[in-house]
């Protein structure tokens, strides 16, 4: 009957350490979630603040590639009208070449 009474007594030992280190893996789980629950959000807040600091260098280099793209725009078309301009004076001369060579040559 001792006996019996020991080995109930170490299984109710091995039941109370078994049920407590359970407990305290399930607790040191919820400690861990916990915590890392709070540094994932802490990366997450410092990952949208670098990824919006990008986005805003990202906007900048945006603005002053589009005010580029138009001086370098008016400057085309400044060209272009500057060589409308000598074309038309181009045929005028040419025109007015002709005609001199008219009068100096006559017809045959």
């Amino acid at each position: 009957m001792m006996n019996l009474l020991s080995d109930i007594s170490i299984a109710s030992d091995v039941a109370k350490i078994s049920s407590t280190a359970i407990l305290g893996g399930i607790a040191f789980k919820v400690i861990e979630r916990f915590l890392n629950g709070k540094s994932f959000v802490e990366e997450h807040t410092t990952l949208r603040a670098e990824l919006r600091e990008e986005l805003d260098a990202v906007r900048q280099e945006v603005v002053r590639l589009r005010t580029e793209v138009d001086s370098w725009r008016e400057k085309y078309y400044e060209q272009l009208n500057i060589t409308s301009e000598m074309q038309a004076e181009l045929t005028t001369l040419r025109h007015e070449l002709t005609e001199y060579k008219d009068r100096i040559v006559p017809n045959e």
